[in-house]
């Protein structure tokens, strides 16, 4: 009786067993794969678990197109290169840019490349203040042109049309020019000008400048004139080379489509002029005269006008007025003799010609024109007066 109670007992515990068997689940509950991260919060000063939330991975890394080669260049820079910047939009690669450095006593040099669609060329020139550039960008395809100094400072920005810019620059630094495709590829010229500045000494009116110029080349001055001054500018040799001259406006005084090697003019409007030597199929040296007359003018209603002026021995200055056809001209330079004078039309006409003739003039205006007064001393310091009266 027993022994069947035991068996019982044991019938009923496996029962029991096989029943919370049944009421489990048969797989385990899902875990998260990704560990959780503490972060403390502002409230309770204690960490609280954050769990990430799904789906809310990062941003696809996007790849940038291979940096691609500029344009090569020529005329003493090195290789042209890529920079940011577009036209249209549209990503692009990043280069250093290439320093120019223009041949010694050089005032001009071309750089030549290609650039893909919406690609750049940049280039880095040091320039001083004040200094007068002219940068031009010769292709078949559209092209900008932009040139912004190493502080920021913009000359030229892709706003303004053209691929073109002359003006001088307000400070002395680098400026980076950049020469930038459209939305076709282009093959580029990028001429660059930096011409040599003519001053003068005080009180002087006349200066030389000696330069050399290749075959088929140009070499570039830029003076700055007052409006009505008259510039006058000739050539040493005066066979092979000829002279352009034209103001930084555009406004043209001589083309160069007659070998001319000298200008002798009074300018419209008060601002720089470019005087280019342009040579023909040799190379040349040469000497340049620069001549800026010192113009007498009358007071209202005066008929006569005088300056009181002292030069330095084996120098001369350089005078010019005004005067209409008939009217009775005197010059007179006090004391007598002191040093030669000489007197002629801006077209060449003479009216003293200073060969050992003393320093007074009295004679008729031939043709309504400026007329140069010049002072020339020997071998002694003078102190002198000029005189002119115009009746």
């Amino acid at each position: 009786m027993t022994h069947r109670r035991l068996m019982l007992v044991i019938v009923s515990l496996s029962l029991l067993m096989a029943a919370v068997a049944c009421m489990s689940p048969s797989t385990p509950p899902p875990t998260s794969t990704t560990p959780a991260t503490l972060v403390p919060t502002q409230t309770s000063g204690q960490p609280t678990l954050i769990l990430p939330t799904p789906g809310t991975l990062g941003p696809t890394p996007t790849t940038l197109p291979a940096p691609t080669s500029g344009g090569t260049t020529t005329g003493g820079s090195t290789g042209g290169t890529t920079t940011g910047g577009t036209i249209g939009g549209g990503v692009q690669p990043t280069q250093v840019p290439s320093r120019v450095n223009v041949a010694a006593g050089a005032t001009f040099t071309n750089l030549t490349g290609t650039l893909a669609a919406r690609q750049t060329a940049s280039y880095i020139l040091n320039i001083g203040a004040n200094q007068l550039i002219d940068v031009s960008v010769e292709t078949a395809s559209p092209a900008q042109l932009e040139i912004v100094g190493a502080d920021g400072s913009p000359l030229k920005t892709t706003m303004s049309e053209g691929a073109f810019f002359r003006g001088t620059v307000p400070k002395t630094q680098d400026y980076i020019v950049r020469v930038l495709a459209g939305d076709q590829p282009i093959t580029y010229s990028l001429n660059i000008v930096i011409p040599q500045r003519v001053t003068f000494a005080p009180g002087a009116t006349s200066t030389v400048k000696k330069g050399a110029v290749q075959a088929n080349s140009q070499f570039h001055f830029v003076i700055n004139l007052q409006a009505n001054q008259v510039l006058d500018v000739s050539l040493d040799p005066q066979q092979g080379d000829k002279l352009i001259v034209y103001g930084a406006d555009g406004n043209v005084l001589q083309s160069g489509m007659g070998d001319f090697p000298a200008f002798r003019g009074a300018v419209p409007t008060a601002q720089d002029y470019i005087v280019t030597v342009a040579a023909a199929d040799k190379p040349v040296n040469f000497t340049a005269n620069f001549i800026v007359p010192r113009r007498i003018m009358f007071a209202s209603g005066a008929t006569s006008a005088s300056i009181d002026d002292t030069l330095d021995p084996y120098t001369a200055r350089h005078y010019v007025f005004n005067a209409k056809q008939g009217q009775q001209l005197d010059v007179t330079i006090t004391p007598d003799k002191s040093g030669k004078m000489s007197i002629y039309g801006i077209d060449g006409t003479v009216l003293w010609s200073g060969m050992g003739e003393g320093t007074h003039f009295t004679g008729t205006i031939p043709v309504s024109q400026d007329y140069f007064v010049v002072f020339q001393t020997g071998d002694a310091k003078v102190t002198y007066k000029l005189t002119v009266t115009i009746k």
